[in-house]
């Protein structure tokens, strides 16, 4: 199957790794079967490793819904036609996001949304045809 340019090798959802290094250490709070502050994995040989914590494809952004509208109404004058319009955009101002700055787990950026629907827009405009 050829899925080269068409996007289609990449999940629809996002999934969360944890980034370890050979200095990645346990955090102060942890509980079970970890010990505060020591070292994750101690026998790490190499530099990094990306261990998956969630699936790819199972985590997802909010679902985005958005009403856009517009009114427009026509006059005619003898051979010339004028048709005003005024359009609002993201009426219901959503807030949803449809990207994250990182998925790394205990990152600062963690789960962050760095995509947002753009506001409320109004557009006002008139066709003239003659």
């Amino acid at each position: 199957m050829f899925t080269g340019g068409t996007g289609f090798t990449q999940p629809n959802g996002i999934g969360t790794n944890w980034l370890l290094s050979r200095t990645t250490t346990y955090a102060a709070n942890c509980q079970g079967a970890c010990l505060p502050g020591a070292v994750v994995v101690p026998g790490l040989t190499a530099a990094s490793v990306n261990i998956p914590l969630i699936a790819p494809g199972t985590e997802f952004t909010p679902r985005t819904n958005q009403l856009d509208f517009g009114l427009s109404k026509t006059f005619r004058f003898n051979t010339a036609s004028f048709t005003p319009k005024l359009d609002l955009f993201n009426a219901l101002n959503s807030d949803d996001y449809t990207s994250v700055a990182n998925t790394q787990w205990a990152a600062a950026t963690y789960l962050q949304p760095s995509v947002v629907l753009q506001g409320r827009l109004i557009r006002a405009g008139i066709d003239i045809k003659w």
